[in-house]
C-alpha cells in the first residue's frame, strides 16, 4: 500500500473516531443523560447532574 493511501485511511478512521465521540459526548444530555435533581446511583451513591457528589448533594 503506498503512502499516499495509507494516509488517507488513516485520516478517515481519525475522523471518524472524533464523529462517534461528538455524537456519544455532546448533546443535551450526553452520553449517560444528566439530572438536575438529586439521586441515588447504581452504586448508592447520591448524586445530582454530570456525576456530582458529596456531602452538599441533598436527596429530593
Amino acid at each position: 500500500m503506498n503512502s499516499s493511501l495509507r494516509n488517507k485511511i488513516i485520516a478517515a478512521m481519525g475522523g471518524g473516531a472524533i464523529a462517534i465521540a461528538a455524537a456519544m459526548l455532546g448533546g443535551h444530555d450526553g452520553l449517560e443523560g444528566r439530572r438536575y435533581v438529586a439521586y441515588r446511583d447504581v452504586a448508592g451513591v447520591i448524586t445530582v447532574c454530570d456525576g456530582y457528589t458529596g456531602k452538599d448533594i441533598v436527596p429530593g
